[in-house]
């Protein structure tokens, strides 16, 4: 399991005086990155930001500040159903901005009352010559009629803030 607040990689990013990004895997962190996602265990004892059923579609304001996006899912219809989280908000329009832009996202499957991590992703904005993106975190497919929670965060790095960005989290069928 990553430690986002891991000594480590912030180590190695500021032995090598700053890291770039480099898409969904977020090898490549910025030292501000890696310190204000948030770890998994962070979000897993925090209430539900809102509770579903089924198939369902979320998206986030830019007012959560450093809390926990938590989406509780109580049951899907189909073992054919993904879920994907996207940035939604104005992407960066200059490489530096872009290359401080990020997305984490954590799914939790539901044990005895407990949130038990079962994937962590991070999504790191990329900049192509002109234009930036953020490539989408797609958790795949999820067990039917299981109760999990997904919690998310979308942020841009500038100066010494972290603005809050907004993503959208849908469950959709796959075809």
């Amino acid at each position: 399991m990553r430690m986002y607040w891991a000594g480590l990689l912030i180590a190695a990013c500021v032995a090598t005086a700053g890291c770039s990004s480099t898409g969904v895997d977020g090898a490549g962190e910025d030292v501000g990155s890696v310190q204000q996602r948030f770890g998994a265990d962070q979000c897993a004892t925090r209430s539900a930001t809102q509770t579903f059923a089924s198939r369902w579609s979320y998206t986030s304001t830019t007012s959560y500040g450093t809390g926990c996006n938590n989406l509780d899912v109580t049951s899907l219809n189909s073992a054919n159903d993904r879920n994907t989280v996207s940035f939604t908000d104005t992407l960066p329009t200059n490489s530096t901005d872009c290359a401080n832009t990020f997305m984490d996202a954590v799914l939790y499957d539901n044990s005895g009352g407990s949130w038990i991590v079962d994937t962590e992703l991070e999504s790191d904005a990329v900049w192509s010559g002109s234009s930036c993106s953020v490539p989408p975190i797609d958790f795949g497919r999820q067990a039917p009629l299981l109760s999990y929670r997904i919690a998310a965060t979308a942020r841009t790095y500038s100066g010494s803030t972290f603005s809050a960005r907004q993503f959208s989290v849908t469950t959709s069928l796959i075809h």
